[in-house]
């Protein structure tokens, strides 16, 4: 027994440290994205959700196998490739006139996903089979949205700044 009671203290210790180390290491990312400028947030969310995007577009094809509607996946072919055309522009905020472009192609985007999203709930299909697609879609979504909100407060704000 006492064996056991050690081997479960080794464990509950492991877990523990792993645990810290892991709040240590979401600070400092944290702390990184807190100091930078709202243009660099929102770049920064708009890379991250395309890459995201792509990379569980597995999801996505697995859900638009079950809906029947056949143009669904230029559909959800734009929303992701217009998220990279998003991405390349974010990497290049520089101006307003940058900004205008990036929001514009992150809107474009988003009204991508949403028509995607439209299609694919209008479909008769178990949400079972398509939840975990639409779920990802969601947050890609709101994701877009969020960046695309935060470039046009840094428009205002430097034009308030400029004045």
């Amino acid at each position: 027994m006492d064996i056991q009671n050690k081997i479960d203290k080794k464990n509950v210790n492991f877990f523990i440290t792993i645990i810290i180390k892991i709040r240590e290491k979401l600070l400092n990312i944290f702390l990184f994205f807190w100091h930078l400028s709202i243009e660099k947030k929102a770049a920064y969310l708009i890379v991250i959700n395309s890459l995201y995007q792509l990379w569980i577009s597995k999801y996505h094809i697995d859900a638009i196998n079950n809906v029947f509607t056949t143009y669904i996946g230029v559909w959800l072919f734009a929303f992701i490739i217009f998220g990279f055309v998003a991405l390349f522009n974010a990497t290049r905020i520089h101006g307003n006139n940058s900004k205008i472009l990036t929001i514009f192609f992150t809107l474009l985007t988003t009204a991508f996903g949403v028509v995607y999203v439209y299609i694919a709930l209008s479909d008769n299909v178990l949400y079972e089979k398509i939840e975990k697609s639409m779920n990802y879609a969601y947050e890609g979504i709101a994701v877009y949205l969020l960046a695309s909100i935060m470039l046009f407060i840094s428009m205002i704000v430097n034009k308030k700044k400029n004045r």
